[in-house]
């Protein structure tokens, strides 16, 4: 480890991950994802999810999981408003200043994990996937690389047999063949979901539907797909033209705003569940 912080002196930490609950379901239908995390929106002093809403914002998942202990001794590291976090959210934070205060040494490294990334997939007999924007929503596919003494348009190109794939809430064009995104609906960005939809992309949608309830079966006339499936994260194995229907989770379980980001469809049950669990 010491030989390779001397080489990226200035990105000491592991980049990828492969700890999240979800996209370890993924081993069950052969895969094994890596998932980069940095700190969402602006909360590092850098601005990675260029068009994300108030309330995307505020349920973030960023804060789930490992990411809601905070010690209590003290010896919590603090955010930019000298808050105390969790040390997940402190090393996102800093793995995200990194990336832009060191971008080339940052994706140097990003490459160099994802190349080992590859043969530890191989050894454990599954196929190598990778979402670069976790908690984030960055243009990967127009950031240059450089791989075995070539120089890439993006790491997409260096790795054109390898499956990459993200949400995003920006519509783009001329993305690799091997990236696949699916749109995330917001409490904002209706009309662009509403053209996601007509170029033929899926599009994630969060429903407040109570755990273990159907989804509804079509939004927007599209048929909505179980995205919460025992599949886990794998959205490039989704049907085409679908809604992917994800049960809302932490705080915007308690999210009723009929304009929000979660779409309502069990209003009723949800309060009344809600109300007898006080």
């Amino acid at each position: 480890m010491a030989d390779f912080n001397k080489k990226y002196p200035n990105v000491t930490q592991k980049l990828l991950s492969t700890a999240n609950v979800k996209i370890k379901k993924g081993e069950k239908d052969g895969y094994k994802s890596f998932i980069l995390h940095f700190a969402p929106a602006k909360s590092s002093g850098f601005e990675v999810c260029a068009k994300s809403s108030p309330q995307c914002r505020e349920f973030c998942l960023n804060k789930s999981g490992h990411g809601l202990i905070v010690k209590t001794d003290g010896s919590a590291p603090l955010d930019l408003d000298g808050n105390p976090i969790s040390m997940v959210v402190a090393a996102r934070i800093k793995k995200t200043q990194a990336f832009f205060e060191h971008k080339s040494e940052f994706m140097d490294k990003l490459v160099n994990e994802i190349h080992n990334g590859i043969k530890l997939a191989a050894k454990q007999n599954l196929i190598p996937c990778f979402r670069l924007n976790g908690t984030s929503d960055l243009p990967f596919h127009k950031i240059r690389i450089n791989y075995q003494g070539k120089s890439y348009r993006s790491i997409m190109h260096a790795f054109p047999q390898i499956q990459f794939y993200d949400y995003t809430k920006i519509m783009g064009s001329g993305y690799p063949k091997n990236y696949h995104l699916t749109f995330s609906k917001s409490e904002n960005n209706q009309n662009d979901v509403i053209k996601a939809v007509a170029r033929g992309l899926n599009v994630a949608v969060v429903f407040n539907v109570l755990k273990g309830n159907p989804l509804p079966p079509r939004y927007l006339k599209k048929r909505v797909i179980d995205g919460d499936n025992a599949r886990g994260d794998l959205r490039f194995l989704d049907p085409k033209n679908s809604i992917v229907g994800l049960i809302a989770k932490g705080k915007a379980v308690n999210n009723f705003d009929p304009n929000g980001f979660v779409v309502q469809v069990e209003h009723e049950k949800m309060i009344a569940q809600l109300n007898r669990e006080l």
